[in-house]
């Protein structure tokens, strides 16, 4: 056998061997925790903005905090979509530790957008991920 056959077949092997360990590490990553909560609001948003979702508490020690939102903060789309409640639950529904979050915020008069990596609740913590209601 030549060495670039060999080759071949190492690599498709070692390519084999990590496969079922990269799958078994998406199973087992962890939900988000945005430990935020969040009321419907549909007034004082903006031209063209229907309907938010209003930050009014949180955890600081969870992915709302680290991204940098604010008790205050009206969350207007998540992942470039619009927000609404089934919108939100959708979007963070199978995020989970380590992936990017966007969000487009209206805080005071300026929209600005908030994204970062999402952090897995602590463990213990029975929180569930902040839903708006409406």
């Amino acid at each position: 056998m030549n060495k670039l056959k060999l080759a071949v077949i190492f690599a498709a092997g070692a390519a084999l061997a990590l496969s079922p360990a990269h799958v078994a590490a998406q199973e087992t990553a962890k939900p988000i925790s945005l430990g935020i909560k969040l009321e419907h609001v549909t007034e004082g948003l903006g031209e063209g903005v229907a309907e938010g979702g209003q930050v009014t508490a949180m955890l600081p020690d969870r992915t709302g905090a680290a991204l940098g939102l604010k008790v205050g903060d009206i969350l207007i789309e998540a992942g470039g979509t619009p927000i609404s409640g089934e919108v939100f639950r959708a979007y963070m529904k199978d995020k989970k530790a380590g992936d990017e979050l966007v969000f487009k915020v209206k805080r005071g008069d300026a929209m600005i957008e908030v994204k970062g990596k999402g952090l897995a609740a602590p463990e213990g913590s029975s929180a569930p991920a902040a839903q708006p209601q409406g």
